[in-house]
């Protein structure tokens, strides 16, 4: 398990800032070498600058927040071509940032990381908006008015009616829109919703070992949350890895003393300690 520990150990020392320390571009391009090890961050550094760049180009001196918002939709989506890949949603390469940047193709969550990154590099105040199943930007353009937009639909503006349309997709029914939904997303929850996308994509293929690396990745983004070692400590306990499980399972029982699953990860606990340990 230790094929992808450089690369992991580059994202530790990026995640293990103060939230708003976070580099989000980099450690969102970090994120990529779960399948491109040898890939160069930089590069895509650099890429990403240079979209800053052209923006601040078309808006010059003017500090005006709609006329940098305009120049931005420009150059990301009719001078890049930017679009949400709604023919293959869950191929994993939506996730990772080199991959989008040279498809021209990703997923809401991914679009908004790099709308976020270029808007703040050319000057923008914008901030994600992890709203349930379709990750969205907020523009703040000051005097309090906000503006929410959509990458995935090419900078589209988002009304009340396309909150409660997106959320009746997920519930089923047409409901009003909590106000935590539209609460601003930390740089730890936009990592981590690229990383649970990815989670679900190999999770969905079969893909344990990958899984699990993905898992990897998500504890050291959010390291104080028991239920995902829960879930990496199940993952270990059955890829045979008995110590590990046992180690993730106990954190989470201590964290959670009433969780409602406590006798079933119990005993869990107990078949690891009694099973051998599985060489890898």
């Amino acid at each position: 398990m230790d094929d992808w520990l450089t690369p992991r150990r580059r994202y530790a020392a990026l995640v293990e800032r103060a939230d708003e320390e976070i580099e989000l571009e980099r450690a969102a391009a970090t994120i990529a070498l779960i399948a491109y090890p040898d890939l160069a961050i930089e590069t895509v550094i650099r890429q990403i600058q240079a979209l800053a760049d052209r923006v601040r180009g078309h808006v010059g001196a003017t500090d005006d927040p709609q006329a940098r918002r305009a120049a931005l939709d420009r150059v990301l989506f009719a001078d890049l071509g930017l679009r949400g890949n709604e023919a293959d949603y869950y191929d994993p390469r939506n996730s990772f940032l080199n991959d989008v940047l040279d498809r021209r193709l990703g997923i809401p969550i991914t679009l908004s990381v790099l709308y976020i990154a270029v808007g703040r590099r050319a000057g923008m105040d914008v901030e994600g908006v992890g709203f349930p199943g379709h990750f969205l930007v907020r523009i703040l353009l000051g005097g309090g008015e906000s503006v929410l937009v959509d990458p995935f639909a090419q900078g589209r503006d988002v009304s009340d009616r396309d909150l409660r349309a997106l959320l009746s997709h997920i519930a089923g029914r047409d409901t009003s829109v909590p106000p935590e939904y539209l609460a601003r997303s930390s740089t730890r929850d936009v990592l981590a919703r690229v990383l649970g996308n990815l989670r679900g994509i190999y999770a969905g293929r079969g893909d344990a070992m990958k899984t699990l690396e993905v898992m990897e990745w998500l504890v050291l983004t959010h390291p104080g949350n028991a239920t995902l070692k829960r879930d990496r400590g199940l993952l270990y306990y059955r890829l045979g890895s008995m110590a590990a499980a046992v180690a993730d399972l106990r954190a989470y029982l201590f964290a959670i003393p009433a969780a409602e699953d406590r006798v079933t990860i119990e005993q869990v606990v107990k078949r690891a300690l009694k099973s051998k340990p599985t060489v890898h």
